[in-house]
């Protein structure tokens, strides 16, 4: 499974509702967004951490990791 599909299936899992948005904010929080089509068992020591890390954090600290909104 790749990095992406890794995240989306423990957002199922945990029963979160917005999977696209949850996983897409917290792998770019993470610095794993440029590694969502790697497979994660090619991932090196650091970044399966950080994955590790980003399934932990799913739908539970996107309070924290909220994009503030452009002002125009």
């Amino acid at each position: 499974m790749t990095t992406r599909e890794h995240l989306e299936f423990y957002a199922r899992a945990k029963g979160i509702s917005t999977i696209e948005q949850n996983v897409n904010l917290v792998m770019a929080r993470t610095g794993i967004k440029s590694y969502e089509n790697r497979l994660a068992y090619k991932l090196s020591g650091g970044n399966k951490r950080k994955l590790s890390l980003a399934i932990a954090l799913l739908g539970r600290l996107t309070f924290f990791f909220r994009v503030p909104k452009r002002v125009h």
